[in-house]
């Protein structure tokens, strides 16, 4: 198992936009404009108003010990594949990734995995963490992968990390490494034996003419990570090697790249994480990752600036996406135990025709590794969640939004209002019989309070695991309830996870510039008006909230006002 502290990281209508999503984690994105004739300008002229909405999480594989230790990745060539791994690389998916059917049953192994010679840098394993298809031959894929070397797992997780490469000449079924005595395309200046160290967990992106591998730097003190940046050349002809070879790759250092993928140094970028993707409609770059405090952030880079291009990748014109997190999470925890809180790793960005194609803005997901808490490595799950991003028509920006759902258990006797994910084959210690789906999208929550706003208008909800008092006959020892966070504490009461937040009163919402300004959805350029935010009030202020129906629970015996959203 490698640890990947950067990445530490069902299913309903939301907005009646015609779209599936699945629920929350503190998600950041990084963002990068791309100059195009496609979009209108006005439509993504400032990237400050940009902003994500996402949907119900969805589980589509586990629990299993062998998979779901990397970035899932896919590409649409020779028939859409997705693949995953753990020391070995599988075929997972053989469909449109929307279409969970298309799941194999059984994973088919490709030719990716450990190298016996105890020498060799992919000893420990290789993890496809990106591929490529070629632009000319839909046979060509070419993959990029993380490998280990002299690991010990046990001490620490210490390992020694570099990206190899392999190619596959049937359409992405299978993959030979390339003939290289090491077979390195990027690799650390230095190596230890006192923590995790090398340069690996990557991702792929595209810009102009150009691969950009966006790689985590293990060198600091106790393995602390960094983000590096390197290129090659999508045209071969240049190289006269294939596209993205050993050999072929260069780090962003001192200004540019100029430093040799294999041993030379890289500047540090301060990026959530290494995941990447281009989103069509919008001509941006993003890139998904932790940040601080377990919330999933957003960082951009605007393309069609000024310095633009010439200057890319550059740190100091990275910024914060302002809409606030993806979805929202508590700190996960790596070290496994039955106190260990839930954990979300590894993830990546995937439309339904894979990801090394820009990604659709109404109709990608964001895939992750996933933990429940208490629970070991053995038991990992894929989970996905449909991804809408949208743009502000206004000079605020909309705040980023997520799916509040209700899970029903199937004997009925308790209801579990989340915005996270909730595992359908699991007996949760609060339930004597698994949840379904009961309601999705019930109502939307802020992922993050709005910065212009007073603190008094907005409320934090949790998920508030409650100890309850039972008899020894009884088989549920606790409940879990929708809680205002600033209620979940002392004796008995802890957060399971953060949920979201919601307005005090109907006005915080209405002088929200996105409610009556609206927000533009880049995919079909239409203008919308949101008013599904859930509010917390009172019955006079629940009458000015308009939604298409009402439904009510208790949160510390005041009532939660939530409703399913108007577009119009």
């Amino acid at each position: 198992m490698r640890r990947n502290m950067l990445c530490q990281a069902p299913q309903g209508t939301l907005l009646n936009l015609a779209m599936q999503m699945p629920s929350f984690l503190f998600v950041t994105m990084a963002v990068i404009t791309l100059a195009s004739s496609h979009s209108p300008s006005a439509h993504h002229a400032s990237l400050t108003n940009f902003a994500t909405m996402v949907g119900v999480p969805e589980a589509v594989g586990g629990p299993v010990g062998n998979m779901f230790d990397n970035p899932t990745c896919g590409t649409a060539h020779g028939g859409t594949r997705q693949y995953t791994a753990n020391s070995v690389t599988y075929l997972y998916d053989h469909g449109p990734i929307d279409n969970v059917s298309n799941i194999l049953p059984i994973p088919q192994t490709l030719g990716l995995g450990p190298d016996a010679n105890p020498q060799s840098y992919s000893h420990c394993g290789k993890w496809l963490n990106a591929v490529w298809g070629d632009a000319t031959n839909d046979s060509i894929v070419y993959a990029f992968y993380h490998q280990e070397w002299n690991c010990d797992y046990a001490r620490d997780s210490f390992t020694n990390k570099s990206v190899g490469y392999a190619m596959s000449v049937d359409g992405g079924k299978s993959f030979s490494p390339y003939p290289d005595a090491n077979n390195q395309m990027i690799a650390g200046a230095n190596f230890t034996t006192t923590h995790q160290t090398g340069e690996g967990d990557h991702g792929v992106v595209r810009v102009g003419n150009w691969l950009y591998l966006f790689f985590t730097e293990w060198g600091g003190w106790r393995g602390a990570t960094t983000v590096g940046v390197a290129r090659s050349s999508v045209t071969p002809e240049e190289n006269g090697r294939p596209v993205g070879s050993p050999g072929t790759w260069w780090k962003w250092h001192n200004g540019s790249f100029s430093s040799p993928g294999i041993g030379g140094p890289s500047d540090l970028f301060h990026l959530p994480g290494t995941t990447v993707a281009l989103i069509e409609q919008l001509n941006v770059v993003v890139s998904v990752g932790l940040c601080w405090g377990g919330s999933v952030c957003v960082s951009a880079y605007n393309l069609s600036s000024t310095s633009g291009v010439q200057n890319f990748p550059s740190d100091t014109d990275w910024y914060v996406a302002p809409g606030g997190p993806l979805f929202t999470s508590g700190p996960g925890s790596w070290d496994r135990n039955t106190n260990a809180t839930e954990l979300y790793a590894y993830l990546s960005m995937i439309g339904p025709h894979g990801n090394d194609r820009p990604l659709p803005s109404n109709a990608s997901f964001v895939y992750f590794t996933y933990l429940l808490p208490g629970q070991g490595f053995g038991a990992r799950y894929l989970v996905r969640r449909p991804v809408r991003y949208l743009v502000s028509s206004s000079l605020s920006p909309p705040p980023s939004l997520a799916a509040l759902s209700v899970w029903r258990s199937e004997d009925a006797a308790v209801e579990w209002w989340t915005s996270g994910p909730v595992i359908q084959s699991v007996e949760y210690p609060w339930s004597a019989t698994p949840f379904t789906l009961a309601a999705p999208s019930v109502a939307l929550v802020l992922t993050a309070r709005p910065a212009s706003s007073n603190a008094s208008d907005w409320v934090e909800l949790v998920d508030c695991v409650v100890t309850t008092n039972y008899t020894t006959s009884s088989a549920i020892k606790q409940n879990v309830t929708l809680s205002v966070a600033s209620e979940c504490s002392g004796t008995g009461r802890y957060s399971m996870r953060p949920v979201g937040w919601i307005a005090t009163h109907a006005m915080a919402i209405q002088e929200l510039a996105w409610v009556d300004g609206g927000v533009v959805d880049p995919a079909t350029h239409e203008t919308l008006s949101l008013r599904a935010v859930a509010l917390y009030s009172s019955g006079a202020e629940r009458a000015t909230m308009q939604t298409k129906h009402e439904a009510t629970t208790r949160v510390n015996g005041a009532s939660l006002l939530l409703g399913h959203a108007l577009a119009y």
